[in-house]
């Protein structure tokens, strides 16, 4: 018997990767475009946040601290990063 403690079993990650990769594999290519397009600009408000916050205060370890809210908009928002489809395509087809 295996007792996991309420984390996710490897072969439920993989199920899920499998199912998010063809799920991408099916986009139309303009709903692709479009989401693309979406993700960079979220990006670069928090760069351009994070490093404003970084030089007005002196301290860079607040771009860590920052920056990763650009990247929970992307995940949030559904906007498309190429590095999620060079990782989830080939493991779909």
């Amino acid at each position: 018997m295996l007792f996991y403690y309420g984390l996710v079993m490897p072969t439920e990650i993989a199920g899920q990767m499998l199912t998010v990769g063809a799920a991408k594999a099916n986009l139309p290519p303009k709903q692709l475009l479009v989401c693309g397009m979406l993700a960079g600009p979220y990006l670069s408000i928090a760069t351009g946040m994070a490093v404003t916050a970084a030089v007005q205060t002196g301290q860079w370890i607040v771009v860590v601290v920052i920056f990763p809210f650009g990247l929970g908009l992307v995940m949030l928002l559904g906007a498309e990063l190429i590095t999620g489809s060079f990782a989830l395509l080939p493991l779909s087809s």
